[in-house]
């Protein structure tokens, strides 16, 4: 009778408790594993529409997304866009972009800055960087 008792109380205590729950992610959110296999910590994520200047929030908050590390991010859209310019701040300063990833068919992603991609010049867009044009290989 006293574990019945208390499972219902806890089962209360749970329903109207604020996020003692899980909920849904909203339509326009999007999860993103992101796996960095670059030997330079990530430090911060932000994200913009494709081609856009408007960039998020950090996404990382306190993660740091050290080399080999995976971290797991929200990127919310009330839009429900897909494709987004993906803009990391590592550790050293370097700031890189990867223009136009689709988040709705990317959910895991890895990234390594010396890959080819366009670095960030100090105050220019992730639009600006990725519209740039890169050397011949």
């Amino acid at each position: 009778m006293k574990n019945s008792f208390c499972a219902l109380a806890l089962g209360a205590v749970l329903a109207v408790w604020p996020g003692a729950h899980a909920r849904a992610e909203a339509p326009g959110d999007r999860i993103l594993k992101l796996t960095n296999t670059g030997k330079v910590s990530i430090v911060a994520v932000y994200v913009a529409p494709a081609g856009s200047q408007d960039t998020s929030p950090d996404l990382l908050g306190k993660q740091v997304a050290s080399s080999g590390k995976t971290v797991t991010i929200k990127v919310q859209d009330p839009k429900g866009a897909c494709v987004f310019d993906l803009v990391f701040l590592m550790n050293d300063g370097d700031m890189v972009v990867r223009p136009s990833i689709n988040l709705c068919q990317a959910a895991d992603y890895s990234f390594n800055p010396k890959a080819d991609a366009p670095t960030l010049a100090s105050g220019q867009s992730p639009a600006a960087a990725a519209a740039a044009p890169r050397p011949a290989p």
